[in-house]
């Protein structure tokens, strides 16, 4: 009985500060809960206005670019592809600080929170999802639901086009307004409540961070008007490999007839490199392509190009290998790693600090250590060298090669060769060569041997 009254007053408590019928299921002390924009005493857009990321602009082709029609395009779809599952796939720890030295702390519960973030989907899908969002618009968010002790239990991801962010400028802070997809209730939170994570920000005052989707929306919609076209001419084309002409006079209804007969005869891919044969004194005449339809293929390599410089991944990893080799791909997804996925990962570590409370002396990392793996060769000399030196013992080096330690503790002990010497003992340690042969040493003033 104690055990029952125990359970249905915490359901009590929680019920009391979650409202499960509001946005994200937090309540006016979660963040201040409107049901309309005209009761909140801050001024907040209107619920239009928070469709603008989600509209594109019109490049200067004709096509509109946003974040659907860009990822029409494969190398783009790819490319955010790469850069999303790269992040959802790296392992990562919470660690705590502890007497000065750093150690896993694999119960605690913000490494429990991210392992099962939300009922909807796992830590993984959580991180692929903010990656994809940062990689396309610049921007992603995720709202965190703490419980009555303050502490994090649930990350729910919230589309760009559903948040707005306000500067107060008397208090020098952020808020953050959500609104419910179906725009009838808003709520305000501030940057503490809030993971917002940001790619390239020129805005330091409201931190929007800039989308590279609309920054090159020339170049994506040069690639997606070039697709258009190729997909026109593959549907309506009639490409020939000749035609037979006359200087004969013709009815228009005799033209008519033998344009729709031509057409369905030799129109589209399917019939292309057929040779047109026809009456009445024709004569026949070779054609080709046109220099516009035979540059269809640049175009795409192009775009291709493009992309790889906008999103930071290598063109083999977008499957275009033409001048790859083994050996520069491999010190390509190097590059992939130092210069775009370490800035990403870094990029999640400082924000998802907001996880921990501010006296705790715990921290989240990932581990970039699998994808800066080299071939098996080079990774043994590697380890040679780190164990010859004693930067690294046995034990340690394991580690890294994913064995457990060695069961003795022998593992443990720093290895380093016996001939090392610093530099000050280089003289004494000669000296000491010649006293063994016999002769004799050298007396200083102060009655030390040289």
């Amino acid at each position: 009985p104690d055990l029952a009254y125990m359970l249905a007053e915490a359901r009590q408590g929680i019920r009391s500060y979650f409202n499960f019928n509001s946005v994200f299921g937090l309540s006016e002390r979660g963040g201040k809960l409107v049901q309309t924009p005209k009761t909140e005493t801050r001024s907040i857009t209107p619920a239009s206005s928070f469709l603008g990321l989600s509209r594109g602009a019109t490049s200067k082709s004709g096509e509109l670019v946003n974040t659907e029609t860009a990822q029409t395009l494969s190398a783009v779809w790819r490319a955010v592809k790469v850069r999303s599952e790269t992040i959802g796939s790296l392992s990562w720890d919470v660690y705590r600080d502890v007497n000065g030295s750093r150690e896993k702390a694999p119960n605690h519960p913000v490494a429990r929170l991210l392992n099962k973030p939300h009922a909807l989907y796992n830590g993984q899908t959580l991180f692929e999802t903010l990656q994809a969002w940062v990689t396309l618009t610049g921007n992603a968010f995720a709202v965190i639901q703490r419980n009555g002790a303050g502490q994090a239990t649930s990350l729910r991801h919230v589309a760009n086009h559903l948040v707005k962010i306000d500067y107060d400028e008397d208090k020098q802070e952020l808020s953050y307004t959500v609104r419910s997809s179906n725009a009838t209730k808003f709520i305000v939170l501030d940057s503490s409540q809030v993971i917002h994570l940001r790619s390239l920000v020129w805005d330091m005052e409201i931190g929007w961070g800039k989308s590279p989707v609309q920054a090159h929306r020339d170049a994506i919609g040069l690639g997606i008007a070039g697709q258009g076209y190729m997909s026109g001419l593959m549907k309506n084309g009639a490409h020939l490999s000749g035609i037979l002409t006359t200087e004969a006079p013709m009815k228009p209804e005799i033209a008519e007839a033998n344009r729709k007969s031509w057409q369905s005869t030799y129109g589209g891919h399917g019939n292309s490199g057929r040779t047109a044969v026809l009456q009445g004194g024709m004569k026949y005449q070779a054609l080709s392509l046109s220099p516009a339809d035979a540059k269809w293929l640049e175009v795409t390599k192009a775009t291709t190009e493009d992309v790889s410089r906008i999103f930071g991944v290598p063109m083999h990893k977008l499957s275009a290998l033409e001048r790859s080799t083994n050996n520069n791909i491999e010190h390509q997804g190097r590059e992939f790693v130092t210069d775009t996925v370490r800035p990403d990962a870094n990029r999640i570590e400082s924000e998802f600090q907001k996880l921990f409370s501010s006296r705790s002396n715990a921290y989240f990392l990932f581990n970039l250590d699998s994808l800066m793996r080299g071939d098996t060769e080079a990774r043994a000399k590697m380890h040679g060298m780190m164990l010859n030196t004693g930067t690294l013992n046995r034990d340690e080096v394991r580690r890294l090669e994913g064995h457990n330690p060695i069961a003795n503790g022998e593992g443990q002990i720093h290895l380093y060769p016996v001939n090392f010497a610093p530099m000050e003992a280089l003289g004494l340690a000669k000296q000491g060569e010649k006293n063994a042969s016999g002769e004799a040493t050298k007396e200083l003033p102060d009655g030390e041997e040289e």
